[in-house]
């Protein structure tokens, strides 16, 4: 039988991508295809499916809730008091004190890692040194794999679990587990999209065109400049070979533009206020305007809390030492991040289809120099931002920008 015959779990237009049925399917019937835009998307093979239906029965976009999900919330501005673990995560640090923790208690941390071979990929890892690999925002929609399956033993073993990934991700593993576990601590992240992997791989291919030694690690999000003035780099080993920010790279230029994001992304259901994670991290870049000393351009996180646990642990590891927190009303919180927790993002439909028609028909090179090239306009963003920031004043001009939107976000 042609692949080509064999369906869709459910339709392009209504898949988040989180592989539950991937993961539930006990005869190894789906198998992970990419579309036309490097997207990665469940399909039936037809000659090993039974026509069971747990597929589609655990997918979590054909699941209608009773009623609206509400919980018992509470808000926070944190930091990781590591000086260390803060430079090395993209915010904060909150999600490396909660993967502590759980190491601490013998359990296991899973989260999003870069491979050897420079793929998104879920994993696990029962050591702290491992778990450095989780840390840092990835733009790129991971391949879970079987790591619902993987969790879900660990969990049977009574062993504590903390799972972390985008909100589609944590529904997935939700649904797939159907029960609630006392040892699985859930941890989503703010979420504006994803990228395809198809697409990352013709970025790394247009770059390794012009860096001179072979790239062995990628980051998006380090803080050479600052948390405020956050870059992509590229290491060949320890040797930092590319280091752009977010006005000249051509993949952040791509992901902050919000046109090439999962279609699911501009109406998805998990872009909520009440989430069934147990914590929720975000950015925080104005948090002079909750606690001045947490301002030191290093990190700090928004947190909310959705389940008793969720908030138990964040008080635990306040009390211990191990974060900074100050409480903040909810609603306070939210305000700022209105379109990232329960509004869709605009999409220019338009100009996302022309994007991945030539993303299908032209060179690497040439899709990445007619879309995002380094023109006039960039080398003088770029040469503005660095001025700022060889004055030292780049943190003052981001603080009093950031300052403006809340201000604009708050009336509107």
């Amino acid at each position: 039988m042609d692949r080509t015959d064999n369906l869709y779990v459910i339709e392009k237009n209504k898949c988040y991508g989180c592989m539950a049925c991937y993961n539930v399917c006990p005869y190894g019937a789906i198998y992970i295809d990419e579309d036309e835009e490097g997207f990665a998307f469940p399909r039936i093979d037809q000659r090993q499916c039974t026509h069971c239906g747990l597929c589609r029965k655990y997918c979590p976009s054909l699941r209608k809730d009773e009623k609206e999900y509400f919980c018992e919330q509470k808000g926070y501005i944190a930091q990781n008091t590591d000086h260390d673990m803060r430079i090395f995560s993209t915010s904060g640090g909150v999600f490396g004190a909660l993967a502590d923790w759980c190491i601490w208690h013998d359990g296991i941390v899973f989260g999003a890692a870069i491979d050897d071979s420079l793929r998104i990929v879920h994993g696990f890892a029962d050591s702290r040194e491992d778990c450095i690999k989780f840390k840092g925002s990835k733009y790129v929609q991971s391949d879970i794999g079987k790591t619902y399956i993987d969790a879900k033993r660990f969990l049977e073993q009574k062993k504590y679990v903390l799972f972390s990934g985008t909100p589609c991700q944590i529904e997935g593993l939700h649904s797939f587990l159907e029960r609630p576990y006392d040892n699985l601590i859930t941890v989503d992240v703010v979420c504006r999209g994803v990228l395809s992997p198809g697409l990352f791989r013709k970025y790394l291919e247009f770059q390794r065109q012009s860096v001179t030694s072979p790239i062995t690690n990628i980051f998006f999000r380090e803080k050479r400049w600052g948390y405020k003035y956050t870059a992509l780099t590229m290491y060949s080993g320890n040797e930092c070979i590319y280091a752009s920010g977010t006005e000249s790279d051509p993949l952040l230029r791509a992901f902050f533009e919000d046109d090439h994001n999962r279609m699911t992304c501009y109406h998805c259901r998990y872009r909520q206020r009440y989430r069934k994670s147990d914590i929720t991290l975000w950015d925080c870049f104005n948090a002079n305007l909750y606690d001045k000393k947490m301002d030191d351009d290093t990190g700090v996180n928004k947190v909310l809390t959705h389940t008793a646990k969720g908030e138990k642990l964040i008080e635990e590891l306040g009390k211990r030492g191990l974060l900074s927190l100050k409480e903040v009303p909810v609603e306070r919180l939210i305000s700022e991040n209105s379109e990232a927790l329960h509004q869709d993002f605009l999409l220019d439909e338009e100009k996302r289809k022309k994007f991945f028609y030539d993303y299908g028909i032209l060179s690497t090179e040439a899709l990445w120099r007619k879309y995002y090239p380094n023109d006039i306009k960039v080398q003088l963003k770029r040469a503005g931002r660095r001025f700022l920031y060889m004055l030292g004043v780049y943190r003052t001009v981001r603080r009093i920008k950031n300052l403006m939107c809340v201000k604009q976000k708050r009336k509107i």
